[in-house]
């Protein structure tokens, strides 16, 4: 099966929020599941409903143009058959009452927790009910949401070069900003985090694949393999090698 045969499967799903850098983290946090389509606007989201195939909204309350209301209302002149989902800042109870009149399936405050988010479109485009509805409480702040974000990027782009610059401006900020914040969040820095999301997954792959060293090394965003052996004893207190030869005895 080709690679746009298995892109096609996937459930579309279009974003509205006017900022980027939030797009930006919820994109992060939806797109290895679906397809993802971006809008910052009423008008942008209204002309992208009328050409493309959308599974699910995600849109914001308040944009540029408008309320998010005109989307819903747009949706529902077409087919109401798409869930929407509401997020906002705006925290009162009338606000979330006409939300869910006008016929939006949930309402999401901002911060958004983005594992809540992930769950929630799981379950709404699978047709399953609601699994833990005390989940949605932990709402980050806005510095949190975005480490959340950038966090699921290392754990799902591990194998990919990622550096402090990169990552630091898909977030907007400064390296030493985001090096403050990602310690604060996860209790150490970003270098420290990433290494230990590669060596799990090493580990993983010394378990139970038949790839070798070099090969695993590689696979998990290693480029020279003395660099993977030191990180991966500083861990483990063997090397990599004496470790699959511990598990080749256990067995």
């Amino acid at each position: 099966m080709s690679t746009s045969q298995r892109e096609k499967k996937k459930n579309t799903i279009l974003v509205i929020e006017d900022e980027q850098v939030i797009r930006e983290m919820i994109k992060i946090a939806l797109q290895r599941n679906y397809n993802i389509i971006e809008a910052s606007s009423c008008k942008e989201a209204i002309d992208l409903l009328k050409i493309e195939s959308i599974d699910l909204v995600l849109v914001d309350y308040m944009l540029p143009d408008g309320r998010g209301f005109k989307v819903v209302q747009e949706v529902q002149n077409g087919d109401n058959r798409i869930p929407v989902i509401f997020m906002t800042a705006y925290g009162t109870e009338s606000v979330a009452i006409q939300a869910l009149r006008t016929g939006v399936v949930d309402y999401i405050k901002k911060p958004i927790n983005l594992p809540y988010l992930r769950q929630r479109v799981h379950e709404i485009l699978s047709g399953k009910d609601r699994t833990d509805p005390s989940f949605e409480e932990e709402i980050p702040s806005k510095e949190e949401f975005l480490i959340d974000g950038i966090t699921m990027y290392i754990e799902e782009n591990y194998m990919e070069p990622l550096s402090l610059e990169k990552l630091s401006s898909m977030m907007y900020m400064s390296k030493s900003r985001f090096c403050c914040l990602f310690k604060k969040r996860q209790g150490c820095g970003f270098s420290q985090y990433l290494n230990m999301v590669r060596i799990r997954n090493a580990t993983e792959l010394l378990k139970r694949s038949d790839l070798s060293i070099t090969e695993i090394a590689h696979s998990v965003g290693y480029r020279r393999l003395e660099h993977f052996e030191r990180v991966f004893k500083s861990i483990h207190g063997v090397t990599p090698g004496e470790f699959r030869r511990k598990l080749s005895k256990k067995d």
